[in-house]
C-alpha cells in the first residue's frame, strides 16, 4: 500500500488564485492524498472559492478537511494543519501556487529510495498573476546541509516542499515566532543531521505578485537577521549574517533600478552606494573564510 500523504494548503486573501491550487491537487496522479485547507480569517472570495470545489475533494481525496476561523498567522495555521493532519509525508503549499500532476508521485517515489531523506524540493516555472510563465528558479546541486541553509546558498522553493511526517512533529511543527518560517525550520532540520534534498526537477509553479511576502526585504532580512542569534554560536554565523546583508543590498539595487528612467540623478547616486555596500560586504566575506583556513 503507497503511503498517505497529506497536502496542506493556508489561505488568506487568494480569491483569485486558491481554486487553481486546489485543482492542481485534485489532478495528482498519486491518489492516497488528504487535503487540509485552513482559511485564515480572509476578508474577499476566498471561502467561496473552496466551498465550491468541496464535493470535488470529498470524492477525490481519502480525506478532505476544510477549516474557516479568524485570522491567527500563516505559522499557526500551518501548525494546527501539522496537528490534524494523518498523512507519513506533508506537503505545504501557498494557495496561490500551482502543483504539475506528477509532483507527489516523483516525491514519493525518491523517498522511498532514499531512507535518509527528510526534506524534498524541486525546482519551478515562475508565473504571473495571470499564470503566464514568466521564469524559472532551478538548483544548482542536489543536496544542502546546514552550512548551506544558514548562508543563503540553497535552492529549496516553497511550493515544492515535502517533508517525512514524523521528524517535522518531533521538532516541535514550526516556530509561530517568526516569519521566515520555512526557513527557520530548514535550519532546524539540518542542523538536527536532516538530510534535504533538491531533485532537480520542475515540480510546480510559483506564482509572482505584488503581495508575495518575499517582496518585503527588509522585513525578510530584520527576521532573519533575529533567527540568526539562535546561532551566534555556530562557525557559520558570521558568514550568514554578512550574507543575509548582502541579499537585502542585492534587493535593494533592484529596486533602485526602477528609478532610472524617472530620476536619473537619484538612480546614478543610489547606484554608487550600493556598489560600495555590495563590495565592502564582498571584502569581509573574503577576510573571514581566509581566517578559516
Amino acid at each position: 500500500m503507497m503511503p498517505l500523504v497529506s497536502v496542506i494548503i493556508p489561505c488568506y486573501n487568494h480569491e483569485p488564485y486558491v481554486a487553481a491550487c486546489i485543482r492542481s491537487v485534485l489532478d495528482q496522479t498519486y491518489q492516497p492524498i488528504e487535503l487540509i485547507v485552513i482559511d485564515d480569517g480572509s476578508r474577499d472570495g476566498s471561502v467561496a472559492q473552496i466551498q465550491a470545489l468541496a464535493a470535488a475533494c470529498r470524492q477525490r481525496f481519502v480525506r478532505s478537511v476544510f477549516i474557516y476561523r479568524e485570522n491567527r498567522g500563516l505559522t499557526a495555521t500551518l501548525n494546527q494543519a501539522i496537528g490534524l493532519s494523518q498523512g507519513s509525508y506533508l506537503a505545504i503549499m501557498a494557495s496561490d501556487d500551482v502543483m504539475y500532476p506528477d509532483k507527489t508521485a516523483q516525491q514519493i517515489a525518491y523517498f522511498q529510495s532514499d531512507a535518509q531523506a527528510v526534506a524534498l524540493f524541486g525546482d519551478v516555472d515562475v508565473i504571473d498573476e495571470h499564470g503566464q510563465v514568466i521564469g524559472a528558479l532551478t538548483a544548482q546541486k542536489p543536496e544542502y546541509g546546514f552550512e548551506e541553509i544558514i548562508c543563503n546558498v540553497h535552492c529549496c522553493l516553497a511550493p515544492t516542499q515535502m517533508y517525512r511526517a514524523d521528524f517535522i512533529r518531533q521538532l516541535g511543527g514550526y516556530d509561530e515566532s517568526v516569519k521566515v518560517e520555512d526557513w527557520e525550520l530548514l535550519l532546524r532540520i539540518s542542523q538536527q543531521g536532516g538530510k534535504i534534498v533538491n531533485l532537480q526537477r520542475k515540480l510546480c509553479q510559483y506564482r509572482q505578485h505584488g503581495s508575495n511576502f518575499s517582496n518585503k526585504h527588509w522585513i525578510m532580512y530584520q527576521e532573519k537577521k533575529n533567527i540568526l542569534q539562535k546561532y551566534r554560536h555556530s562557525q557559520f554565523f558570521y558568514q550568514g549574517s554578512l550574507l543575509n546583508r548582502m541579499s537585502l543590498y542585492q534587493a535593494e539595487w533592484m529596486e533602485y533600478q526602477k528609478l532610472r528612467s524617472s530620476n536619473y540623478l537619484l538612480y546614478k547616486f543610489l547606484k554608487i552606494k550600493i556598489k560600495f555596500k555590495i563590495s565592502w560586504l564582498a571584502m569581509c566575506l573574503q577576510l573571514n573564510r581566509s581566517f578559516k583556513r
